[in-house]
């Protein structure tokens, strides 16, 4: 048979119809078939089915069968997906929050992950509105500042390495220097030695009180026969002039004295009194002695007749 023969034509539109006889590899001739796939007709003769990708208006839908094994699927990109989870994928990663950006040169999940790990891996800030001004820290250890541990000269001094701390001019005085966190540094110690002159003093009440008493002191025996006497007196007229107010008495066993006045007056027993030689009591202020001295007493004020009340026994 010869080819381009038509064989048993069809008058049905649409309908399948033999067109022409091929030969195969095996030079039999062979009948080719044309399926309408797409309503053609006479006037409009349907196309043969060719491989290749075509476009949708050009494929035929295929239906998978429900039993059908998962199927690779290839992209464009070479990237193959089992079982559909893009999709899936797709909608569990959801979105970024607002003002947080994937760190640059990362894309998708991975560029997320990276990022985290990024910040994760490094020194985080605390920042926000604490409840307390000064924030506690606990840490197993904590690095020294540069130069807190050790001088620049001690790893060298004993050969150890910088490990102690040595001073080597002992006992020689140490300086403290920098910046306190008070002005005034508190001092520990459990004993000190004395300034100069710290146990004594020179020129000022003790001498005065050592002048006083300078002498010979004659204790007196228990049993007296003196009696009380009392009285009011003044100091002198003259301002400024010591005064006796009490006769020297070997039974003088008591004395109490009042100043009445505004103004204070200095007592004396070993001679006369004055602003630097004596005891002196206050105005409005009492003296009271029970072991007073046998002698003379002597009265000095800065201010002319100043009142007071005497009672010896």
């Amino acid at each position: 048979m010869t080819d381009g023969v038509s064989i048993n034509p069809s008058s049905v539109s649409g309908g399948p119809e033999i067109r022409t006889i091929d030969k195969t590899a095996t030079g039999m001739q062979t009948q080719m078939v044309l399926v309408d796939v797409g309503g053609g007709t006479d006037a409009s003769p349907e196309t043969a089915l060719t491989t290749g990708q075509k476009t949708m208006a050009n494929s035929l839908p295929a239906t998978i069968a429900s039993d059908q094994p998962p199927i690779n699927v290839t992209t464009t990109n070479g990237a193959l997906e089992i079982g559909g989870n893009l999709a899936l994928v797709a909608a569990a990663q959801g979105a970024g929050g607002t003002g947080i950006a994937e760190p640059t040169g990362g894309t998708g999940i991975l560029g997320w992950l990276s990022g985290i790990y990024s910040k994760l891996s490094g020194a985080l800030a605390v920042t926000g509105t604490f409840w307390q001004a000064t924030q506690p820290v606990s840490a197993a250890s904590l690095p020294l500042p540069a130069g807190a541990a050790t001088a620049a000269l001690q790893p060298a001094l004993n050969a150890d390495g910088g490990s102690l701390a040595h001073i080597t001019n002992l006992p020689a005085t140490q300086p403290v220097s920098g910046t306190f966190w008070q002005a005034t540094q508190p001092v520990s110690a459990a004993a000190l030695p004395l300034p100069a002159n710290a146990a004594q003093e020179t020129g000022g009440n003790l001498a005065a009180i050592a002048t006083s008493v300078a002498g010979t002191l004659t204790q007196q025996p228990a049993a007296h026969a003196a009696t009380a006497s009392s009285g009011t007196g003044t100091t002198s007229a003259s301002a400024s002039t010591s005064t006796q107010i009490l006769a020297a008495n070997a039974s003088r066993r008591k004395i109490i004295f009042a100043n009445n006045g505004t103004a204070t007056i200095v007592l004396n027993y070993l001679g006369a009194a004055s602003a630097t030689a004596g005891f002196a009591v206050a105005a409005g202020g009492t003296y009271f002695d029970d072991n007073p001295c046998n002698a003379a007493l002597q009265a000095f004020s800065t201010v002319a007749s100043v009142p007071y009340t005497l009672l010896e026994c």
